[in-house]
């Protein structure tokens, strides 16, 4: 983080703490978009840059840590293990699936984050010094994650295939990191960017009525056979395109961030904890409010619930953040230090 200005940590920190909540709203989403156009629109929206910037964002950091690169890869696998663990046993005896020991080769449902995670922070450890030459890793990372859309056995196993797709976005914070650079705008910038973005988010709203379009290229870890049978080199297209859309989006979207302290600061502090957490929290939400039922056309239900998630999703993010600032962090003293409660 950075640490020269309070303004400028409150910028970091205003960036994930809004990327988090895009993170949770997207997986509450997920139960509801196959029945509302509007909610599928919605989520291809954040997902065609909220996770490209957020991966960013840990890239930088890590270029701008002390801390070992490899000491917090052990880090990252001890956490994804741990998911893991939770995760088949909790399908085991909760939702009584059959039991599949397979910790390390099929990441459930978010853990592939924490998987990328590993290998990524293996990267960063070998990164070279020189910004010249991190530049042409960049390159070549997209390269290779092009290349690798035709493997049809590189996806979801040991999150191989998302770590290809998303390595770039690393790479590309560690070089901003490098550069020195910061992003300073403008009332009029500001509002050039503000334009620009929402150009773009309608261009991207109409993909989701596209016939052509398979919002699958979005998460980055199918092939481009399975993507489009018919049309390889159409899915290679996409798979550009979506790398070049992700970048102008997310810098776009850095230039709105404010630099002053808001709500969203709270939120940035923890975000690993409320990923983390918040996947066994969504469960919750869905039987809750899976058989409720609204009088009116079916968009405007879809409205409503879409209301309800995004309440949700800041409900838990503020419940997991105080959760981990006034217990968790408080235990972990106890029992490191000693101390008393």
């Amino acid at each position: 983080m950075e640490k020269s200005t309070s303004a400028r940590s409150s910028y970091w920190d205003n960036l994930k703490g809004i990327l988090i909540v895009l993170v949770v709203c997207g997986h509450l989403c997920e139960r509801y978009i196959n029945d509302s156009s509007l909610l599928t629109h919605l989520w291809i929206l954040a997902y065609s840059f909220h996770m490209p910037l957020f991966i960013f964002v840990n890239g930088y950091f890590a270029r701008k840590s002390s801390r070992p690169a490899a000491g917090k890869s052990l880090k990252m696998l001890k956490y994804y293990l741990l998911m893991q663990v939770l995760f088949v046993f909790g399908d085991w005896l909760i939702r009584e699936k059959e039991f599949k020991f397979s910790i390390l080769s099929d990441p459930a449902y978010c853990c592939w984050y924490l998987i990328f995670l590993v290998w990524a922070y293996l990267v960063a450890a070998v990164l070279p010094k020189e910004t010249d030459r991190l530049v042409k890793w960049i390159g070549v990372s997209i390269l290779l994650s092009l290349l690798v859309g035709f493997d049809v056995s590189v996806g979801h196993a040991y999150g191989v295939g998302r770590t290809f797709y998303f390595l770039p976005y690393f790479l590309m914070g560690a070089w901003w990191a490098d550069s020195g650079r910061e992003i300073r705008s403008s009332g009029k910038k500001k509002a050039g960017c503000a334009l620009l973005a929402a150009a773009l988010f309608f261009l991207v709203w109409q993909l989701g009525s596209a016939e052509w379009f398979n919002r699958s290229v979005l998460s980055g870890h199918k092939s481009y056979e399975a993507l489009y049978p018919d049309h390889v080199l159409f899915g290679l297209a996409n798979k550009a395109g979506a790398y070049i859309l992700a970048v102008v989006l997310a810098y776009l979207v850095m230039n709105l961030i404010p630099r002053r302290k808001t709500f969203f600061c709270f939120l940035g502090r923890h975000t690993l904890l409320i990923y983390l957490v918040h996947i066994f929290v969504l469960p919750m939400e869905f039987y809750l409010i899976r058989d409720l039922t609204f009088v009116g056309e079916k968009e405007l239900n879809s409205l409503l619930i879409l209301l309800i998630l995004a309440a949700s999703s800041a409900i838990i993010c503020v419940v997991l953040s105080i959760l981990y600032r006034t217990v968790i962090q408080r235990l972990l003293r106890i029992v490191q230090k000693g101390e008393s409660f």
